[in-house]
């Protein structure tokens, strides 16, 4: 019986600790500060991300050594990252210059320019716990 107390103390514990709530997150640039439309611009397409596969889920991915990752289940993404449709394209086009608009690939408008952006790396850096930093490596290409 005395065997069975610490086992009984562990678990209530365990048990009346409150749990951790999870949380989502979505990632979008922020607004503009001014609108960038102009009736006479180019019209944009914007495919949606290809990540590439150690990244592209909904869990939050953070770097915990130099060849080791992990998973975080209380933190992720409303959509999978692969999933996420850019509105980046019109976040990053020049101040100067102005865009008519973004679409999605594939819209029944024929657009000027498309974009396609690979996430070639999508996590925390926590190797260095006193300098920890997002890291968000991706390739634009226009076509």
């Amino acid at each position: 019986m005395s065997h069975l107390l610490p086992l009984v103390v562990y678990l209530t514990g365990c048990l009346a600790r409150p749990s951790l709530d999870r949380q989502s997150f979505v990632f979008a640039p922020p607004p503009p500060a001014t609108t960038k439309e102009a009736p006479g611009g180019p019209l944009l397409a914007s495919e949606l991300w290809q990540v590439t596969a150690p990244f592209e889920g909904r869990l939050f991915v953070y770097r915990s050594g130099d060849f080791s990752y992990d998973h975080d289940p209380y933190a992720q993404f409303m959509t999978p990252a692969v999933r996420m449709e850019c509105s980046l394209p019109s976040a990053v086009v020049a101040p100067g210059r102005r865009i008519r608009d973004v679409v999605e690939s594939g819209s029944a408008s024929k657009p000027d320019t498309l974009w396609k952006i690979q996430v070639e790396q999508l996590y925390g850096d926590f190797r260095h716990l006193e300098n920890p930093a997002a890291v968000l490596a991706m390739r634009l290409r226009l076509f």
